[in-house]
């Protein structure tokens, strides 16, 4: 699957119009060329259509790699989940206290 294929995908299953995504973002004709596979985008637009459809970038790569993690995804995703996570609550704990 190419990223223009996992775009329309996605758009598609939140039942989003290529202009309710891409408004304020890029042109339409950005996004169709990509959807048809004739361009590619920048990372920043990638990232706006990605957060205004509510996907992250863990779960849009997922999607991209046919469902599987790679093992620097899966360390990504501990130390995010193990370390972040647990600093941040102690951030909040401490601002609470």
């Amino acid at each position: 699957m190419t990223h223009g294929e996992l775009i329309r995908k996605l758009r598609q299953e939140r039942g989003l119009t290529q202009a309710q995504l891409v408004a304020g973002i890029s042109s339409r004709t950005t996004l169709s060329s990509l959807e048809n596979n004739r361009t590619d985008i920048t990372t920043s637009i990638l990232f706006a259509y990605l957060e205004r459809m509510n996907v992250s970038i863990q779960e849009y790569l997922f999607y991209f790699n046919d469902s599987t993690n790679t093992e620097k995804e899966l360390a990504t995703k501990y130390f995010y989940d193990n370390v972040i996570q647990q600093r941040d609550l102690e951030i909040k704990r401490r601002i609470l206290d």
